[in-house]
Order: C-alpha cells, then structure tokens, then sequence
C-alpha cells in the first residue's frame, strides 16, 4: 500500500529542509485523517514507508527526511494510545544514531526529542 504520493515523496528527498517541513506537516495531517476515519491499516502504512524507503534510504537527505516524518507521526499519534505504533517509529531513529553522516545522527537526536 503506498500511502506517500509523489509530491510528498520528491518534498521528503529535497535537500532543503524547509521542503522536507512542509512535508512533515502534510504528513502530520495524513495522520490525523487516518485517526478520524479510524483507519491504523494506512498509518502502519505509512510508518513502513517511511522506514523502509526514506529512514534507511542509502541516501542522506531521504534520511533525514525519513527521520522528520516519524517524528511528525509520532507527534499526531500522541492525541491517542500511541504504545502500539512505537516498535514501527522508535527502531529506524535508534538506528540512525549511528549513521555515518553527523547530519543524519542530529536529526534521528531530534526526532527522539520530538
């Protein structure tokens, strides 16, 4: 099931940060809508996208874009019981943290703390 169209994938791959937020926040809201119809099938969905095709992405800014939009689903998922959803969210983050590019490492930091 893709779930990321290909707007919102080119945005999460782009090597500008402000494209990859803008991203995030149509992510934010994928989420939310996925909340309100009651659908987790579509928010695991697109918590494996994120993890296979961008968080372990050979490349870096998919990386870090990856990184950003699990931190984002993670912040959406907070209205609800988010205990279930965290094995999908929490281990490509821990992974990042020894990534091989300081900017990658930076951004899984942030997206814990987020």
């Amino acid at each position: 099931m893709v779930v990321i169209q290909p707007a919102l994938a080119k945005a999460l791959n782009d090597r500008l940060y402000d494209k990859q937020r803008a991203a995030t926040i149509k992510i934010e809201r994928l989420v939310l809508e996925a909340l309100d119809a009651d659908d987790e099938q579509r928010i695991y969905g697109l918590l494996a996208e994120l993890s296979t095709d961008y968080a372990t992405s050979e490349k870096e800014a998919a990386r870090i874009g990856g990184l950003v939009a699990l931190a984002a689903t993670a912040v959406a998922l907070t209205h609800i019981n988010i205990r279930p959803f965290l094995p999908h969210i929490v281990p490509p983050i821990v992974s990042a943290l020894s990534d091989g590019e300081s900017k990658v490492r930076y951004f899984a930091c942030e997206s814990l703390y987020n």
